[in-house]
């Protein structure tokens, strides 16, 4: 469920007061695509665990190269969501600095139409464009919770599709904030 335009803007506005989002930053351009990079490497890593439990006969272990990718693919997106931002000259502290990153892509990118003018622009519904922006950033607020469930949670069995989901997922976003980043 996307996340309340307003509340977003206010949520922004208070991560910038606290200087965890920082506007116009003189340098954090240059980053971008090294974060993009960081991303893609993530989603290798998730990639290759993956293939590891899928050839994994014991189950515990089967179930942990899940989990794993799981988290790394939550961290590519995270990465790369990063260096959509700093492309814009948004510098995300470490503090809180995953909820900051995730009010940041609804705030610059989905709600001010930039995701639908650069990616979704040939789609002819205007309204299609905006749900598909705004899914796209759902997707990674999805990941991190999924991230935080397998992290925390002791009895969290991780399946093969949940596993091939997220890397699914992570593939879309990455090639959505490499579209926005070059």
């Amino acid at each position: 469920m996307a996340r309340d335009k307003h509340k977003v803007a206010e949520n922004v506005n208070g991560h910038i007061k606290k200087k965890e989002i920082i506007e116009n930053h003189p340098t954090i351009a240059s980053l971008a695509t090294l974060f993009l990079q960081k991303g893609e490497r993530d989603l290798q890593v998730a990639t290759a665990n993956f293939d590891f439990g899928k050839e994994e006969k014991n189950s515990n272990l089967k179930s942990a190269f899940f989990n794993w990718v799981i988290v790394i693919s939550y961290y590519s997106m995270f990465h790369s969501a990063r260096g959509a931002l700093a492309k814009i000259k948004v510098y995300v502290s470490d503090e809180h600095v995953h909820e900051a990153v995730l009010n940041g892509m609804y705030h610059y990118y989905a709600y001010n139409g930039v995701i639908e003018k650069k990616i979704y622009y040939m789609l002819e519904d205007a309204k299609e464009a905006r749900d598909k922006a705004i899914k796209l950033i759902e997707k990674l607020e999805d990941a991190r919770s999924d991230r935080g469930n397998v992290n925390y949670e002791v009895a969290q069995a991780v399946a093969e599709r949940t596993a091939k989901s997220s890397i699914d997922n992570a593939k879309e976003f990455i090639e959505a904030m490499r579209a926005l980043i070059k």
